[in-house]
């Protein structure tokens, strides 16, 4: 119960003035918050409901082991937050992020978005993307047009070729019938 009327008053005191407090110490705060209910989770009932044959037996160990195991879990899970702060660097991190909000409170320049319509200032930095886009998609059209030019003179060249061909091959037939249409006369005779 002490313990439970202490961790409301701290609580009390860390959320009246989050203003004042730096982003690090609200993040400590809040994960403070956070560890405590997890760890009150942990609730001695659930131990006497699961563990049912130590409660008979010796019900102050299991008090004892609920005791120790919530206060390992409490230290470890405090460790690994630490842990994880001073790898991530979040101190720094989050102190760059106060000093960059700080600097740009008197900023009196427009936002991103001076007019309110996304659509018109992203226009700003979709143009010279656009313009690459076209710039390529133009460079391929270059290239299919050359290609077609290619490719239509050889389909020119093809049917001259055909039609070279096919002459020859209409003579030949002519010749071959006249001669056949001769030799029909001449064995007619």
């Amino acid at each position: 119960m002490a313990d439970e009327s202490e961790s409301m008053d701290t609580t009390k005191d860390e959320s009246q003035k989050p203003e004042s407090l730096g982003r690090m110490q609200i993040l400590n705060n809040a994960l403070t918050q956070a560890r405590k209910k997890i760890i009150s989770s942990a609730k001695l009932q659930l131990f006497q409901k699961h563990l049912r044959p130590i409660h008979k037996k010796n019900p102050e160990v299991l008090k004892k082991m609920h005791l120790q195991l919530t206060k390992q879990l409490d230290c470890h899970i405090s460790e690994e937050v630490m842990l994880m702060f001073a790898e991530e660097q979040m101190e720094k991190i989050l102190d760059d992020l106060d000093g960059i909000i700080a600097s740009q409170k008197d900023n009196k320049e427009l936002a991103w978005r001076p007019s309110g319509d996304p659509q018109q200032d992203s226009q700003v930095h979709n143009i010279p993307i656009k313009e690459k886009q076209k710039a390529q998609l133009q460079h391929v059209i270059t290239q299919l047009e050359h290609q077609n030019t290619l490719l239509r003179d050889h389909v020119a060249l093809r049917q001259k070729k055909l039609l070279g061909t096919k002459r020859t091959v209409d003579n030949g037939i002519d010749k071959w019938r006249q001669k056949m249409a001769i030799g029909r006369t001449d064995s007619s005779k």
